[in-house]
């Protein structure tokens, strides 16, 4: 809003960040119109949840059916992990809606009349999508959303792996139905050979480009390798959702499959190859960089709701004996009764996680920065946050490895820090503590020398933000 480029603090500086521009451009449209406020910067966020919501709703209730529909929005909109990426002044919610509704119409162009559309138009495009099952005008709409997808977070890409992964399975099936010829000449084949053919294109045509997008999804910055085995992260995806979803996603996915076809083996496609890439071949794991396939697992985990309700509504109608309704009834009550047993201790933990704040509580320490005096040395291992909290930006930044941009304001070193601390009077230290106790932001020599030469500050936070100062300095 201020240079009319994307401009934001990075390190000790600026630097351009046009990372799911965008979105940002979004953001400050909300400032323009409703000012500058925590409140209005996530606000976006919020209204391309919604609108997921609604989508979601629409295209399964068209696909599938109305009840499991109902059920997936039910889950969709009481899920902490939607609630809680959706609270925040980030892209994930647009980047969820634009892929999700890409890969939905990508199914229904893919295999149109699979999805119960018949078809229509022209002569020739009709013949020629009526022997194939497919629709191009969906096809095309699709591949306009995943471009703008694209804009948002290169994870896109990742919709090629499930595809690839869609279409082994199929040509599996057409293999066995259809025999060799008719696997070979199927338009699942025709786009596993295709997707083949194109990486392979990529490796030899250009390898630079092809190895530099491998290292952007295998590689992580030297300071957050800790997320190379980030698995607890997972507990924000699976247990703090609906852990006994985990349980079900199996069975579900067998039914639904087993009733859909086509459909059901595209949902798991969408997901379970995707979170064994994540799990195993990317670099970083979070729950956010995961969270543009959460719809997928859900979908299919809730089927299983819808069939056996309604296969608990068949049989009752089947019983017209009231006691053997009634035991039917007891029968049906002692299972849910188990699975709640069962899942009870996993769930009351899940929820004392829950309750946990997530991120760190930089407003609890707002006030003691502001009351740091201007002229003291103020040292930390983040400049955002002090920045924006504290209206002032850190003195010195601390921070190992290796540094981009040129500059005096970082300490690398325990000497360094020493000799900083010993050539002012008025010196103050702020972190976190993931940072103060990461070895990559500071070491062993640096966080000895700040506990025994300056003081540790109490204040009302939750004890994850650490406020230090010299015995000397003036409060």
């Amino acid at each position: 809003m201020e240079t009319g480029s994307p401009v934001i603090p990075y390190g000790m500086g600026y630097q351009s960040y046009e990372r799911a521009y965008p979105f940002t451009k979004i953001v400050a449209l909300f400032f323009t119109w409703f000012g500058k406020s925590e409140a209005v910067a996530r606000i976006p966020s919020v209204l391309f949840n919604l609108i997921f919501i609604f989508v979601g709703f629409f295209i399964i209730k068209y696909l599938f059916n109305v009840h499991l529909a109902l059920v997936y929005t039910f889950v969709m909109v009481f899920s902490p992990l939607e609630i809680y990426i959706g609270r925040e002044c980030r892209m994930y919610t647009l980047f969820q809606l634009l892929y999700f509704s890409g890969a939905m119409l990508f199914l229904m162009g893919f295999e149109y009349q699979s999805c119960g559309f018949q078809n229509s138009g022209s002569r020739y495009l009709t013949k020629f999508e009526k022997n194939h099952d497919i629709k191009l005008p969906l096809l095309v709409c699709s591949a306009i959303v995943f471009l703008c997808s694209l804009q948002i977070h290169f994870e896109t890409w990742g919709f090629g792996f499930s595809l690839l992964s869609y279409c082994i399975l199929m040509s599996i099936y057409m293999l066995g139905e259809k025999g060799l010829r008719g696997a070979v000449f199927s338009k699942y084949f025709f786009v596993l050979t295709l997707g083949i053919a194109g990486i392979a294109g990529m490796y030899l045509i250009a390898p630079e480009s092809f190895f530099a997008m491998a290292r952007a999804g295998m590689e992580v910055p030297q300071f957050a390798t800790g997320q190379l085995k980030n698995y607890h992260a997972y507990r924000y995806f699976f247990v703090e959702s609906y852990p006994a979803f985990v349980f079900l996603y199996p069975l579900s996915m067998f039914f639904m499959i087993k009733k859909f076809g086509k459909k059901g083996l595209y949902v798991l496609s969408s997901f379970l190859p995707l979170i064994l890439m994540h799990s195993f071949v990317f670099g970083r794991k979070g729950a956010r960089y995961i969270f543009y396939i959460y719809p997928f697992f859900v979908l299919g985990s809730v089927y299983v709701i819808d069939y056996i309700t309604q296969y608990v509504v068949t049989l009752l109608k089947k019983e017209k004996d009231e006691k053997s309704r009634l035991k039917f009834i007891a029968l049906c009550s002692a299972l849910v009764i188990a699975i709640n047993i069962f899942t009870y201790p996993w769930i009351k933990e899940t929820v004392k996680y829950i309750d946990k704040p997530k991120n760190l509580d930089w407003k609890s320490v707002a006030h003691e920065l502001k009351k740091i005096p201007k002229d003291s040395v103020l040292i930390s291992t983040s400049m955002n946050a002090i920045l924006y909290y504290g209206d002032r930006k850190p003195d010195y930044k601390l921070k190992m490895g290796s540094v981009k941009e040129n500059s005096n304001h970082y300490i690398q070193s325990g000497s360094q820090l020493d000799r900083i601390i010993e050539a002012h009077e008025k010196v103050y230290f702020i972190s976190d503590t993931r940072a103060f106790e990461s070895p990559y932001v500071v070491d062993e020599d640096m966080r000895m020398l700040i506990r025994k030469k300056l003081r540790k500050l109490k204040h009302n936070g939750d004890g994850r933000i650490l406020l230090f100062k010299k015995n000397g300095s003036i409060s």
